[in-house]
Parts: C-alpha cells; structure tokens; sequence
C-alpha cells in the first residue's frame, strides 16, 4: 500500500503513463527478459515511483479536512501512515466514502472529528515532548503539576 492508499483505489489501469510503462514492460518481457533485465528494471522504478506520486496526490485529497499545520507542526511531520489508531480511522472513512457518501455521512463527520483530534494530540505530542507518543489514557498533564517532588523510589 503506497503512502498507506490500497492500490486498488489509485485505479492504475486507468492511468494513461502507468499503463504505457506496463505495456512497454509486457513487450520486452515477451520478447528476452533477460536481454532487456535492464530496461525491465528500470520502467519497475519507474512504476513504482509513478505509484507513490498518485497514491500521495490520493492521500493529500483524502485529507484535506485536516489542518495542515497542527499545533504549528507540518502534517507530514507526523508521519501519519505509521500510526495505527489514524490509519484505522482513514481507512473506514475510506470505506464509508466508497460505500455511500451522502448515506454514511453523520459517521464520516464522526470519524474526520476523530482524526482531527488524532493529529492534534500527535502535534502536541510531537511540539511539546519531542515526538514522544502519550497513550491517550493518560492524558497530557504539565509535568508542574505532578507532585514528582515527594515521590522516593
């Protein structure tokens, strides 16, 4: 799954550059793949990289709700494919997006509220304590007010 999007939504057989790179691959695969093992390699490259620039533009479109710059902190900073609990979240917004927008729209406002919260307390988490993630259970509490003072160990 490029940049966390499932290939199957990037309709790459839909892409007129994917599909002239696979079809050039196809031909030279046929013709001697181990005469043009280079030129094979190279257009898998390029595919491949091809599919990360749509499956980002594809990212970028699906979260253009959030605010791009958190708590003063660049959205990509926050490396939101990596963490789970959001990318659970994009996926079923996904989903219900797919399924019935109109239909599904008071969980997909639910879901992007979610989100939204998500990448805010990863934003604090990231500007205040150096990218360290808090579980949410614990919540975030200025270390001035805990009693550390009168713990001994």
């Amino acid at each position: 799954m490029p940049e966390g999007v499932p290939l199957s939504e990037l309709e790459l057989d839909k892409d007129e550059k994917f599909s002239t790179m696979e079809e050039e691959r196809r031909k030279l695969i046929a013709e001697d793949r181990e005469g043009n093992a280079a030129r094979i390699a190279e257009l898998e490259v390029a595919m491949n990289e091809h599919s990360h620039e749509l499956a980002k533009l594809k990212a970028s479109d699906s979260r253009s709700f959030l605010d791009p710059m958190p708590e003063g902190v660049p959205l990509s900073e926050l490396e939101l494919d990596k963490d789970e609990k959001f990318s659970t979240m994009e996926e079923e917004r996904r989903k219900l997006i797919a399924e019935d927008r109109e239909g599904n729209a008071t969980r997909i406002a639910e879901l992007e509220e979610c989100m939204t919260a998500r990448v805010r307390n990863l934003a604090i988490c990231k500007s205040t304590l150096g990218g360290v993630i808090v579980d949410e259970r614990i919540g975030l509490v200025p270390l001035y007010l805990l009693p550390l003072g009168r713990i001994r160990f």
